[in-house]
């Protein structure tokens, strides 16, 4: 058995003694901390991305029209993702019977819960108890894992299934308990992955992982990882959907199979970058910790002995940051696949350093400050700063006085814009019209109102204008006719 198998059962042996205060000590602190950070006040902010409001409205024409397997937004097709973050969404509007900001939103928020639980089992099995109490805290509290804890996107389960197939397919290769079942565990999460992100949700986990094995020469081992049967139910499992689509509607699927390996693979969209776009995106992405951790993985890296747990995270990080930024398509919210390494890297060098008896005060100190400033931001964020400073900060405002009008109640239609957030709360569907068939719909003598942007009146001279409103340096304005 190689040194690593040792030191990692050694590991779990000595870590074993559970007991209720140990419990309650570190798991429920982290459970209370993600409940102030991610939960509370998350219904307060109105949907203002266009990624979330499209996920929102696709669960609800789903539950509504029965497209289940070829989501529709507004109406029409969408092909950018596979439909699973739209089926849990659709779940939870029937959970609370409800359809509003909460219940798009709550299956993201029980994502970012178990992604911090398992990241504190995972840093408490590569190092100790300590070291996942502080990885699974510096997770819950960086910036861009709160800001996507909030929103009704593909982020935050896709962030789990990720760490959800390295650590077990960490534990598989750490001890000799069903490795088999851990193995194909880890490919199960990495089919669900597919299954929100498409073929990049495979990708990133193999590629990470089998580069682990390469650098710690771990030979034999890779040919019981790459196991036919589990790569083959791997494989049914990320197709199935493709293929039920594809007998529905031929050629839906496979646009967007090909969607997702170009945008991964071939070009950047609208969203390119230079290689070293993440060097400078995480300041902001993993604040307040970014520092601290770029401190932590350079000494780590040239730190002369290195137990093979560390060289297990320190190769995870290298691959995420080099696979992402090849990838043309570069955006901030993709770094989240890089926070749980980092958070491991960080809760290593921050046990490390509190084991040394003066400086150890400071960081503790240091870390506790943190935790407060970002739960204290958040809480006034969600309740106070967002809206005292950006009360006109999305659509809701323009569905609320077109409802208010009794404006809702008839056809309403937009010329020459589209936008998921004004459909999700006007609650229906809103076509988009051309200057002809809103001369079609006038000669049939039916009352209707067509929402467009102000310099776009001069396109249609006929009906009265309603209201206008401002919203994002653009007037929208709302016609009669």
């Amino acid at each position: 058995m190689n040194n690593f198998r040792k030191w990692g059962q050694s590991q779990a042996s000595a870590e074993n003694r559970w007991t209720v205060p140990f419990f309650y000590k570190y798991l429920l602190t982290i459970i209370l901390i993600s409940f102030l950070v991610s939960f509370l006040g998350m219904w307060k902010i109105p949907i203002e991305r266009t990624q979330e409001a499209r996920v929102a409205v696709t669960a609800r024409e789903a539950l509504k029209d029965g497209n289940w397997f070829i989501p529709t937004l507004n109406g029409i097709p969408r092909l950018k993702k596979p439909p699973l973050m739209t089926w849990i969404v659709a779940g939870s509007y029937c959970l609370f019977d409800t359809v509003n900001e909460f219940s798009a939103r709550f299956p993201s928020f029980v994502f970012s819960l178990l992604a911090v639980i398992v990241m504190f089992f995972f840093g408490k099995r590569l190092f100790n108890k300590r070291a996942g109490f502080i990885t699974s805290l510096v997770l819950a509290t960086s910036f861009q894992f709160i800001k996507h804890s909030r929103l009704a996107e593909i982020d935050m389960a896709l962030v789990l299934s990720i760490v959800l197939a390295a650590f077990f397919w960490y534990i598989a290769f750490s001890s000799d308990v069903r490795k088999t079942y851990m193995y194909l565990a880890g490919y199960f999460m990495c089919a669900v992955a597919v299954n929100l992100k498409g073929p990049a949700g495979f990708v990133l986990p193999f590629l990470s992982f089998l580069c682990v094995l390469l650098v710690l020469r771990e030979f034999k081992e890779i040919k019981k990882w790459l196991n036919p049967i589990s790569l083959l139910i791997c494989l049914i499992l990320s197709s199935l959907w493709y293929a039920m689509a594809a007998l529905r509607e031929s050629g839906l699927a496979a646009g967007v199979f090909k969607n997702e390996l170009e945008i991964a693979f071939v070009k950047g969209i609208d969203h390119p970058g230079p290689f070293y776009y993440y060097f400078y995106t995480l300041f902001k992405c993993f604040a307040p910790w970014t520092v601290f951790m770029y401190w932590g993985a350079g000494f780590a890296f040239f730190k002369k002995e290195k137990n093979q747990a560390l060289v297990f995270t320190l190769v995870w990080l290298v691959v995420s940051f080099i696979l992402l930024s090849v990838n043309p398509n570069k955006q901030p919210h993709y770094s989240l696949l890089l926070l749980p390494p980092m958070a491991l890297v960080t809760g290593w060098f921050a046990d490390f350093l509190i084991d040394r008896k003066k400086v150890g005060r400071v960081v503790i100190v240091v870390i506790s400050m943190f935790v407060l400033c970002v739960i204290s931001g958040a809480i006034l964020d969600s309740f106070f700063l967002h809206m005292k400073f950006y009360p006109n900060s999305s659509f809701k405002n323009l569905a609320m006085e077109i409802k208010r009008r009794g404006i809702g109640e008839k056809g309403v239609y937009t010329y020459d814009f589209h936008n998921a957030e004004l459909v999700f709360y006007l609650g229906k569907k809103i076509p988009r019209l051309t200057v002809g068939e809103i001369e079609n719909l006038e000669k049939e003598g039916e009352n209707f109102y067509v929402i467009l942007r102000a310099e776009k009146t001069g396109d249609i001279l006929s009906g009265s204008e309603i209201f206008s409103y401002r919203y994002d340096e653009a007037n929208y304005v709302v016609r009669e006719f």
